[in-house]
Parts: structure tokens; sequence; C-alpha cells
């Protein structure tokens, strides 16, 4: 079966009735998509394109004289902050100016022009005489071009060579006649391209360090070893220098510290070896340094550690640290430990951090690790505010609940390195601010082999770390301030975070704080368009310019997640296996952040088979993904989260599809602005589908192969739902009802064509009420079609016969994650609990009954809710609690489960520990009834009849 869909466009209108705005004067462009090959779109977001006809285009020449092209396109989509088109097929691949008419007024875009992100050189953020250059950043090279490095200064330029050129990065040699100094950096990947310059600086070729001390050959006392050891090291701080370990094995048993500009060396990784005795009061870190050391070609031997090799991570002067051919076995549970002994250092371990003690634990300016085998734990590695930093040619294991942690970088290089689970419940890692710092970027994350991740939430590649400063309306800008209309609380040092426009006046502009003034926020460079008072901002850390390129994962949760806050990312070219697949999303992580100018560009899902683990199993088997989405924020105002995404180019064999939004029911739509095309989805449930509270998605020239279904818009399917529930909901009797007197799976007696389908193991007895399911505590029943089942008012209606009732268990529950519901009815501790959410997500409905349940006793449940009235709670056909509120319950598209909620278990707590464990009933449950109205006191009373 091949479907393949040529255009579709998804452009829903929502009209703000409280946030009016001046329209621009002229149209402004904010960002353009790209790289773009001919036959592609290209996504230009802005303000003040409502009216454009007309897109003039020109392939900008080679080089002078060459040949020009050009023309006229009509764009294929128009919106107020966006026009969407397509470049001619026909036109050879190149760097192309777009002019984009609306009315008299225009504005010009290039699209495929180098972009340079950043350059580090041999020498950390910069280079030396005869050393290289690195360039990381977009449109580098294009296809049959070559990147030209020029380095400019006091008017003379200097063209450097890549030895390596491509899309994403480029590296070119320096000559050794290179004065000293700081230049011009541009960049050309088409002739007379250039990119704009960025300042680097040529460093004087280092002079080579004068002395070297030779340790004796090991001595067969440990305390000696470290003496001997110690001692050269100290020798050699006082001038700078190296100290060689001759082959051999040195027994240590405390820690050594290596002092600035030293260098500790081995005779090789296969050679010198260093092994710590066992003791359970362990040194901090088996070698440490502050900044400007290395350490090389050897092994470290341990087993019980804090940590491998620490240096300084947040000093002025950290930095300058090379971990070369260095290899580690440092493991705490080698051997015969008791089950005792193994939870002991466990615990001690996890004191540390999450994910125990770190194996390298490094930071600062020019951070070089290279070569090694690094097997520990804990934590494998935690690289903290580096800059000029390359990690790369390493293989690394993530130990017991270890993982990886790149945070608070800026100019970091993480390319053909294998992240290993060594563990059973080693999880996986990824880039963030969870050191404390408000802004990472810059990060060149390529050529990687992940595997193996299993425990925690599996995560190969996440960005991460929740919290913010303000969310809402501003009170008023300036051309580089805006003003809050409230007292915020500072409560750290937000310079450098972001300040992120998601809704009104400057919609999807961004700029980084440079200073704070109780309300008042100067901006680091003047805002193209002014905020005002009907801009929504968020001040949260800024995560931007991560590439993603070349990787490999397998068997992992997710192969690459941006998780809130992330802008201007690109995946390209990554394949995985076994996982959840690729994501972005904008979400309330403890405040609200967006997920902005993201790009999955030629990625590859080549086996979708998603098996998960842990407490909570309510999808437990799944197809992967590559999604686009938003989770709904609820907060007031809502405002777009996830804006301006490519998906293109990308292969999803077996078991995966594309998902663009999520299912929810927010009064706006919180993502916009995505091109799907040229993608090609088999063997799946579905090739794509759009959720309805999206705008401005457009796909093109998809191909769907044996997919259930092609694509699949969910505003067309709500809107089909909406007939269908209104003639449905007039009918005088129940939507639904089960009673459960044949075996699964369960079809409705009252004809409407609901179906419910067992999860796990039922079991169904006839008796009282006609008949009843069993449920063994494991098991559950879910009801199709919940888009028929989103209902103003209501009654829920059923017989229970509990055989557990402390704790909390889910009875009927429109919730299948901890989404906001529009009901749940639950046992809690003897009691009969009912909660819905409204549609801001909170969750003021929420009342209980006093004890009333019996293990074994039949007793009949009713909950009433009407809308703007409230919600009454019967026990056996009586009034038994009831919660008056005059607002609406939320909708969402979760199915309807009898037997089960998303949370609870034997604790039934309001802490997050206690929400693990998913809340399977044990007992038995009878005629179940759903009503798409109120019904009177009179006619529950004779539901609960014997």
């Amino acid at each position: 079966m091949v479907h393949t869909i040529v255009i579709r466009i998804a452009a829903v209108a929502f009209v703000f009735a409280s946030l009016t705005r001046a329209a621009v004067a002229a149209p402004v462009v904010l960002w353009a998509s790209d790289p773009v090959a001919p036959g592609q779109t290209v996504l230009v977001f802005g303000d003040g394109f409502d009216g454009c006809k007309s897109v003039h285009w020109e392939r900008i020449p080679d080089k002078p004289g060459g040949r020009a092209y050009m023309g006229d396109v009509a764009p294929v989509q128009v919106r107020q902050k966006s026009v969407k088109f397509v470049l001619p097929a026909t036109v050879p691949q190149g760097v192309f100016r777009a002019t984009i008419r609306v009315g008299a007024s225009s504005a010009t875009v290039v699209v495929n022009r180098p972009q340079v992100l950043w350059a580090q050189g041999n020498a950390g953020s910069s280079a030396t005489q005869g050393g290289f250059v690195r360039v990381v950043g977009k449109c580098l090279a294009l296809p049959g071009k070559k990147a030209v490095i020029r380095l400019s200064a006091s008017g003379h330029d200097t063209n450097v060579a890549p030895t390596r050129s491509e899309p994403f990065t480029a590296q070119a040699p320096l000559p050794s006649s290179l004065p000293a100094g700081t230049y011009s950096l541009t960049v050309s990947s088409a002739g007379n391209a250039w990119s704009e310059p960025v300042s680097f600086v040529v460093a004087p070729r280092p002079r080579p360090v004068p002395v070297v001390l030779t340790a004796p050959e090991p001595d067969s006392n440990a305390t000696a070893n470290v003496t001997a050891i110690q001692a050269l090291l100290t020798k050699a701080g006082e001038t700078g220098g190296v100290v060689r370990l001759p082959a051999g094995r040195w027994g240590l048993d405390d820690g050594l510290t290596v002092p600035r500009n030293v260098t500790l060396e081995g005779a090789g990784m296969d050679r010198t070896a260093l092994c710590w005795k066992d003791s359970d009061t362990p040194p901090k870190a088996l070698i440490a340094g502050t900044d400007h050391f290395a350490v090389r070609d050897l092994s470290l031997y341990a087993i019980n550690y804090i940590h491998g090799i620490i240096a300084d991570q947040s000093t002025p002067t950290a930095g300058s640290v090379a971990i070369e051919r260095v290899r580690m076995r440092i493991n705490p549970y080698r051997g015969h430990l008791t089950l005792d002994e193994v939870n002991k250092r466990f615990t001690a371990a996890m004191k540390h951090s999450s994910g125990g003690g770190d194996s390298l634990r490094l930071g600062g300016e020019n951070i070089t690790v290279a070569g090694c085998d690094i097997y520990g734990a804990g934590r494998c590695l935690y690289l903290s505010r580096a800059s000029g930093a390359w990690v790369h040619d390493n293989t690394f294991y993530n130990g017991r609940w270890g993982w990886y942690c790149l945070s608070g970088n800026n100019g970091v290089i993480f390319e053909n390195n294998s992240v290993i689970g060594g563990d059973l419940m080693s999880t996986g890692g990824g880039l963030n601010c969870l050191d404390g710092s408000t802004c990472s970027q810059n990060v060149y994350y390529a050529g990687n082999t992940l595997r193996n991740m299993f425990g925690w939430d599996r995560e190969a590649m996440t960005t991460d770390a929740g919290g913010a400063a303000y969310y809402g309306l501003l009170k008023s800008g300036t051309a580089n301030t805006v003003t809050l209309p409230v007292d915020v609380t500072w409560t750290r040092n937000w310079t450098g975070a972001g300040i992120f426009v998601l809704n009104g006046t400057g919609q999807g502009q961004y700029r980084q704080i440079a200073k704070t003034a109780g309300r008042d926020v100067t901006v680091d460079k003047p805002w193209q368009i002014v905020p005002d008072a009907t801009s929504i901002i968020s001040i949260t850390m800024l995560q931007r310019n991560y590439l993603f390129v070349g990787n490999s994962f397998t068997d992992a949760g997710v192969a690459i997640q941006m998780y809130g806050m992330a802008v201007g990312n690109i995946a390209s070219g990554n394949t995985t296996a076994r996982t959840d697949g690729y994501h972005n999303f904008g979400m309330n992580y403890h405040g609200v952040q967006p997920s902005w100018y993201i790009q999955w560009l030629d990625n590859r899902i080549t086996d979708g088979t998603v098996y998960s683990g842990g407490h909570d199993q309510s999808v437990w088997m799944d197809e992967a993904h590559l999604a686009v989405q938003a989770l709904d924020t609820r907060v007031t105002p809502l405002a777009p989260v996830t804006l301006c995404a490519i998906v293109r180019g990308n292969k999803l064999d077996d078991s995966a599809h594309i998902e663009i939004g999520t299912g929810n029911h927010a009064e706006v739509p919180l993502t916009e602005e995505v091109v799907v095309e040229q993608n090609v989805v088999k063997n799946a449930l579905y090739g794509l589908k759009v959720a309805r509270m999206t705008a401005g998605v457009y796909s093109r020239e998809n191909t769907f192969i044996n997919c259930g279904q092609g694509e699949i818009q969910q505003a067309d399917i709500e809107a089909k739902a909406g007939v269908k529930r209104a003639a449905l909901f007039a009918k005088p009797g129940p939507l639904m009802r089960f009673t459960f007197d044949k075996p699964a799976p369960f079809a409705d007696t009252t004809g409407n064509g609901f179906k419910a389908a067992a999860a796990g193991k039922v079991a169904t007895e006839p008796g009282a009420h006609g008949g009843s399911l069993v449920l063994d505590g494991l098991s559950y029943v879910t009801v199709d079609h919940p888009e028929l089942i989103e209902m103003p008012s209501f009654t829920v209606s059923l017989w229970i016969a509990p055989q557990r009732i402390s704790g909390r268990w889910g009875l009927v529950s429109k919730r299948v994650n901890n989404a906001p519901a529009p009901f749940v009815i639950a046992v809690h501790d003897g009691c009969v609990l009912f909660e819905a959410a409204d549609p801001s997500g909170q969750w003021p409905f929420n009342t209980r009954t006093a004890p009333v349940l019996a293990i074994g006793r039949w007793t009949h449940v009713a909950v009433v809710f009407e809308a703007g009235k409230g919600a009454t709670v019967y026990i056996d056909g009586k009034p038994a609690a009831r919660t008056v509120s005059t607002l609406s319950v939320a909708q969402n598209d979760e199915p309807l489960i009898i037997g089960r909620d998303a949370w609870g278990g034997p604790n039934a707590g309001n802490r997050p520990e206690d929400k693990i464990t998913q809340a399977i009933y044990q007992g038995k449950l009878a005629d179940v009834q759903l009503w798409p109205r109120a019904l009177g006191a009179a006619e529950v009373a004779k539901l609960a009849a014997p």
C-alpha cells in the first residue's frame, strides 16, 4: 500500500481578543530555514506577510560573471507572520536571495549563505602558528562545493584550504608563517557568498616544555609509590614539565595531585598501570589538578573511589587540561561483595551526583579528551562551562545509573566517541544547564555511537534543565529593554539567560539578558520588532546551536530529545534502532520553555520497536516517532511554545511515524509553523499525524508505504467527531454501557459502537448485576473512540466490589498519562475519589467521600457533573460528597480506561515519588455506564437499585 501525499496545508486561524497589536509598517524577516535544496520549501518567519502574492528569487553566481538564475514563484502558504515558498527544482544548488513582496513593500532574505556559529583551534578557542582552525556552522559546504576559510587582518587576507569540508564543519591547517594576532574569520561555500565575520585569535607557536623527570621503578610499598610520584610532580610544578612513569604496575593508596603546567605521562595505556588499593575511605579523586595540566599514556585501576580525574570547572583560570590515551577500569563493585556492601557503596556513590562519581570531571577553556577508554561505576564524563573543548575518539562506559553530562558549555566538539551502557541500569545523558548555568550553546555532536541505555528514562541524548524567572505579559518595551508588569524575585544571576517573545508583538524573537534591575531587563542587542504590552514573554535559560550530525543510537529510550528549551538546533543524518526516535517540544518545565527553529534533516529510524520499562507500564510497547510537539503549559495566558520546524528527507523504515503537535485541547495552537516534506514512512500504523491544535503546518511530497493510514489530520477527525457526538448525545439513553456478561473484547450494549479491549489478563463471571469484570491488579480495559467521549456534562455509573481499599486505585478515568482529564474516579483509602481538571490544567473539582467501601462488598458508585455547577458523588444512590464550581472540565484525546488511573498505588500520597506506580484496581466491576448529561437524583437512585 503506497500513499503519496503531494500537498496538504493545515492552517488554523485563532482570534486573540485580549491581544491586539499594530501591524508592522513593512514585512520583517526574523528567521529563514536553510539549508534548502532546489525543489524544497523555504520557511520564512517574521511579521507583516499577510497579502504576499509573489516571491522573487535569484541564485547568487558562484563567481563574478557567473550565470544568473532568477524568477518569481507564488508562495505555497501565507500567514501574517510566515511565508512558505518552494525553490524551483530545475535550478542548480547554491546561495539564493529571495525578495518577499507585500504590496509596495518587501523584505529580502538570503538562503544557504554560510553561517559560522563559532571557531576553535588546536589551542582551544584559539589556534597557534602552524596549528589548525576548526569552524562549525551551517551551509559551510554545499553539494559539489568546498569551503574556503579566510583570515583577514590589517587589510591582508589569507585563504586556507580545508582538509575537511562538510556542510556543518570545516578544518584547515594554518601556515607556520601566519603572523600571530586577532583575525576576522569568514567562510565561503560558493565563491563570493561569504559568511558574516567572527573574531579568531592566532597565538605564537608554544615553546616546548623543558623539564622531564623520570620516576624510578615501582616500589612494593603503595605509600612509598605515592610519596615518590607526588614528590616528582611537586618538583616539576616549580618550573613546569613532564613526569614520566616507566612501564610497570604502581600500587597506590592515596590520590595524586598534578600541579599547574605539569604533565603526568606513562609509557602507554598497556604498559603503565596505576593501581589503587581498595578502601572504604577513598580519596576525593584518584588524580586531581586545578588547571593547565595533562595526563596521558597510562591506565588507572581502582575498586572503591569517589572520582577518577578531576579539575576545576568554574574558576577564572579553569581549563587547559588534556586527558589523552588514558584507560580507566574503576569499579567499586568488583569482586565478592555482599549485598549489604554493594548497597553501602551504591548509596555512598549517589551522594556525589544523581549518577554516582565522575570518571572525568573537567571544565574551562581548552579541554582535550582524546583516545581514552573510560569504564567507571558512575558518570563517565562531566564537562561543565567549557569552551574550545574537543572530546573525540574515546570509548565511554556509563556505570550503574551512570550518564554523561555536558553542561553550560560554549564551543564544544564531541565527535567519534562511543558511549555504552556498562551496566544493566546505565542510562544515557546529554547537553544541559544542570550545573546552574543560564546558557549552553554551540555544541557539535557528530559521528558518535550510543547504545545500551536501559536505566532511568533511557535518554541517549537529551537537553535538560528546568526553571524560569518570569512568564506573562510585558508592561512595555524599548529597543534595548523590556519592563515587567510585576516585581520579580531574581533568585539567581540570570545574566546570559534568554528572554523569549512567545506571542503578540515581536513573536519569535529572543535576546540574552545583559542585566536586570527590578522590573527592568536590558537585552544584549536591540530588538528588530520592539515588544509591547501585547507581548507574552518567558525568561528562562538559553540552550541553542546544537548540531547533531551522523550519530548512531541503538537500544535506548529516545535517541535525540530536545526537552523544553531548544533554539536553532539541527539533527542531520542520524540513525536509530529500538529507541523512541527523535523529538523536540516546548513545555512548562518549572517555567515555560520554548522550542524554536529546529530542523530534522535526512535522519533514519531502521527499527521503530519501542519497549519501555519501569513502574509506569501504561505504554509498555509502542512504535517510535519523529515528532515536533508542544506540551500543554497549563499557564495563563496561553501562548505557542513550539515554533518553526523543518522535517525533511527523513526515512522511517519500520514501525515509526511522524507526529506534529499533541492531542491537547488548549485554547490556542501550541505548535506553529512546521514544514513536513519529502519524508518516507514504511510499515507503520500511520505515516503522519497532525494534531488539531497546530497552525501553519505545510506538508508535501511525503510517501507512505504499507501504512495503516497515510496522513491523519486530527482537525478533520475532530470536525467529524463533533457531528457524531451531537447525534449520540441527542439520544435519551447512555452513551455507552458495558455489562461484562461475555468474555473480552467487550461491546457496549447501547448499539453506539464502542468497544473495550483487555490490557493484560482479565476475566468475567456471571452473578450480581448481570456479569462482572474481574481484575487482578495488573490488568485493565481500554475503550476506543476517545474523540467521542468529550462531554460538557456527564454521569458515570458503576458497581464495584474491591479486593483492596488501602491506597489509591483507579476505577474509571480518561487519563493514561498525567494529563488534564475531564474525570478520574478512584478508590482512595476506603473512600471514593473524584478528580477533574479545568481547561487551564488546574484541578478545582477534586472531592472524596467518607470511608464507605468494604473489601468484597458490592457498592454502587455514581458521579454526576453539571457544567457551571459542579460535581456530586453518589454512594448506593445517595449523595455522599459534592464540589461546587462554575468552571468547565478539561477535555483530552486520551482513551477511557476501566480499572486503572495514571498514578497511585499503595502509598497514595501527593509526593512525586508516590506517583510512579500506576493505580490498577483489584476486584470486581459491573454495569459501567457513561451518560452525556447530568442525571437527576431520582435517576441515579434508579441505577443504584439492586
